[in-house]
């Protein structure tokens, strides 16, 4: 379970800094970028404690995935430095660098993960399944500290907030494909799928299958709706609101898929 844990603070870390760019940095400020930049780099130092050292010398998914974070820590703590140093500028070059290479951390991910999937093509799935929490949980916590600039600073423009709840709701429809891709491939081709399990459960743990489509897959769409249509009223409280709501929702989902696939090896 140490593994899960990583899976979903990266995921998370590492997709909200990929959305940082839709917040302009003469409009918000440099302090906006500071605080957020640490918060990821704490999260990603959080998550450094769960990554196991890969066994063997040879180069193989593992390793990538071990050595993406550490070059994608490390540019994640320059952009940190560099924030300090140059105040005036985003250093967008380095927050391209580190979630460049943080989304390659997540994708190596469901290569490397050491629970046994057949067909092995279910690794490719589980890859596309990271990506896309990382987009929705990411997504909603960027939303999160976005809408509360606004409750610092009521005459902000409302286009990035909106942009942002419009890029969160994309995610929340990618990721439903996914699931349904995922779900449909294994029912054609593997011996378990876990909507099949969840409706002739083997165990109890069986029955969260329905947890993570019901809470963490479909509660997060007509939320991102919801939140779109606040964001259209320049209701930014109501937003940032649904946003944490959201969060909770996509992080207990993220929660509940990581734990069916070290325990019963899912891939939901």
């Amino acid at each position: 379970m140490s593994r899960a844990f990583f899976y979903v603070i990266t995921q998370i870390a590492f997709g909200a800094l990929s959305l940082t760019p839709l917040a302009p940095f003469d409009v918000f400020g440099a302090p906006f970028f500071r605080v957020n930049a640490a918060i990821f780099f704490l999260m990603g130092c959080l998550a450094w404690g769960w990554l196991p050292v890969p066994a063997g010398r040879t180069l193989s998914a593992a390793w990538v995935e071990f050595g993406c974070f550490h070059a994608a820590m490390l540019a994640l703590a320059a952009y940190n430095v560099a924030l300090w140093r140059r105040k005036d500028t985003p250093s967008l070059g380095h927050v391209y660098v580190a979630a460049g290479l943080g989304m390659a951390t997540v994708v190596a991910g469901g290569f490397a993960c050491p629970v046994p999937l057949e067909p092995a093509w279910q690794h490719a799935g589980l890859a596309a399944s990271f990506v896309a929490s990382a987009w929705v949980t990411g997504g909603a916590l960027f939303g999160m500290m976005l809408g509360h600039w606004y409750l610092m600073k009521p005459l902000l423009p409302f286009e990035p907030l909106i942009l942002a709840s419009r890029v969160f709701g994309a995610g929340t429809l990618a990721a439903a494909a996914i699931f349904v891709t995922n779900q449909a491939g294994q029912a054609l081709t593997a011996r378990a799928s876990g909507l099949g399990l969840a409706w002739s459960p083997l165990a109890v743990i069986d029955m969260f299958v329905w947890v993570r489509l019901a809470v963490g897959i479909l509660g997060p769409i007509a939320l991102a709706y919801m939140i779109v249509e606040s964001s259209k009223l320049r209701a930014n409280m109501s937003a940032t609101g649904l946003f944490y709501v959201a969060f909770a929702a996509a992080a207990a989902g993220d929660l509940v898929s990581r734990a069916l696939l070290a325990m019963r090896g899912l891939v939901v």
